[in-house]
């Protein structure tokens, strides 16, 4: 959403409180957009009245984590989907490209992990243990969002020529809906890595694809 949805979006949010005979003051309307804005209107209206119809959850007025639950699903399937996507970035992009997820809690779980570099040389049978480990991290930051994350997960090709030859820097691959990539860019922080030689990220990918024929 944008600002200007937002006397819709009260208008929405307040007739759903009627229903439970609420009326949600202007600080706590203020305070429940901020925490949905990321969402579309049309994905709010499908959330509320998803939740009207919640047997479990109907019974209490909505609250933005009823929202968010309607449209993204709960704690495990939001990590499980989160890794999935992070999985199949690994084996379709590969650890040449710089990355952006469209979650900043997979940015800063990923950066815990070492970073993306480090986890495209994962094997395959290190894999499944790196998606115990990254589902853990994730669910960490569902109850405790990250303070920091990074704009982007660099990989080899801008590790190793973000110095002198900056000019051969791609952009970033966008991993999911671009708009709340470029979100998650403007918000991240550039971390300063260490300069990585080019003869170094070779060697590199040359371990890790040896390493994954062994396991062939």
């Amino acid at each position: 959403m944008t600002q200007n949805d937002y006397f819709e979006f009260v208008e929405i949010w307040s007739q759903v409180a009627e229903v439970y005979n609420k009326q949600p003051s202007d600080g706590a309307l203020n305070l429940i957009f901020n925490a949905l804005q990321r969402f579309d209107l049309e994905q709010i209206k499908q959330g509320l009245t998803a939740h009207i119809n919640d047997p479990k959850h109907g019974d209490f007025a909505p609250k933005p984590a009823d929202i968010v639950r309607h449209i993204e699903g709960d704690g495990d399937s939001r990590a499980l989907a989160a890794w999935s996507k992070v999985e199949q970035a690994i084996r379709t992009v590969g650890p040449y490209e710089s990355v952006v997820f469209d979650d900043p809690r997979t940015m800063a779980a990923v950066d815990d992990m070492g970073g993306w570099i480090k986890l495209c040389e994962v094997t395959e049978k290190e894999l499944q243990f790196k998606g115990n480990e990254f589902v853990k991290r994730f669910m960490g930051y569902l109850s405790r969002p990250p303070e920091q994350f990074p704009a982007k997960l660099l990989g080899m090709t801008e590790a190793s020529n973000s110095g002198e030859h900056s000019e051969f820097v791609p952009e970033p691959r966008l991993i999911g809906k671009p708009k709340l990539c470029l979100e998650v860019m403007r918000k991240g922080s550039e971390k300063k890595q260490g300069h990585m030689r080019l003869s170094d990220a070779l060697d590199r990918v040359a371990g890790q694809l040896e390493s994954k024929g062994d396991v062939a």
